[in-house]
């Protein structure tokens, strides 16, 4: 999760990265996800892209590509 604290600062709250690549890692028929990977809050100038949303929408595809019967309904926004 990022966020801005109250002072404008970015913040990362990396505790649920590893719970929620379990949940595609496992995800035996079907995947449902609503979640906002891509957003403004990073400084543009000295971060690259977040890494959470590159490796999440990774496995994802990795998921759906190695059971071709695996159904998914992913929102990213």
């Amino acid at each position: 999760m990022t966020y801005l604290d109250k002072d404008g600062n970015i913040k990362y709250d990396r505790n649920i990265w590893q719970s929620t690549y379990d949940i595609v890692d496992n995800a035996k028929d079907y995947l449902i996800v609503e979640m906002f990977l891509f957003n403004d809050i990073y400084n543009k100038n000295t971060e690259l892209f977040p890494e959470f949303a590159k490796e999440y929408t990774a496995r994802v595809i990795k998921k759906k590509r190695e059971k071709s019967e695996f159904k998914d309904l992913c929102t990213f926004r």
